[in-house]
C-alpha cells in the first residue's frame, strides 16, 4: 500500500507541476489533460476544459504528489484542496479500506472500475478529510 498527496487547483496545475518539478529535481511527470481522456465524447466539455490537467503524477523520492485542475463548474477552496490517496496492492485491499473508511462519510464517487483503475472511489470521511481509494490497473 502506498499513500500519496493529491492537490487540486483552479486551472493553473501546469504551472504548479513545473514549479514542484524544479523545486524537488523531480523526473518528468505523467500528465493527462481532460482532452486526452478516453471516451471523452461521452462527456461534453469546453475547449477550455480540454486544456486543463485531469491528472498528473510527480514523484519526490517515494512520495507521490498528484496534481489536477478542477473543471470550471467547480472551484477549489484553498485549505480543502488536499486529498489523501491510498493506492492499494489489490482490488480486495481497496474494497476493505473503502468499507472501513466509508461509514459516516460522504461518498463523492462510489468505488468501482474506471478506465484508469481496476477500482477507484472518492469520499470525504466523517472527519472531513478527502480520500481517494484505488487499485491502479497495471501498465
Amino acid at each position: 500500500m502506498k499513500l500519496s498527496i493529491y492537490l487540486n487547483f483552479n486551472g493553473n496545475s501546469k504551472e504548479v507541476i513545473e514549479f514542484y518539478k524544479m523545486v524537488f529535481d523531480a523526473a518528468e511527470p505523467y500528465v493527462m489533460l481532460y482532452g486526452d481522456m478516453p471516451g471523452k465524447e461521452n462527456y461534453p466539455m469546453s475547449a477550455e476544459t480540454e486544456k486543463l490537467v485531469m491528472h498528473s503524477s510527480l514523484y519526490v523520492g517515494e512520495l507521490g504528489l498528484m496534481i489536477s485542475d478542477v473543471t470550471p463548474d467547480r472551484s477549489v477552496t484553498f485549505g480543502s484542496n488536499v486529498t489523501l490517496t491510498v493506492d492499494c496492492d489489490s482490488v480486495e485491499e481497496a474494497k476493505l479500506r473503502w468499507e472501513r473508511i466509508k461509514p459516516g462519510g460522504n461518498v463523492q464517487m462510489e468505488l468501482g472500475e474506471t478506465f484508469f483503475a481496476d477500482c477507484y472511489g472518492q469520499l470525504v470521511d466523517k472527519f472531513g478529510i478527502q480520500w481517494q481509494i484505488l487499485h491502479e490497473r497495471p501498465n
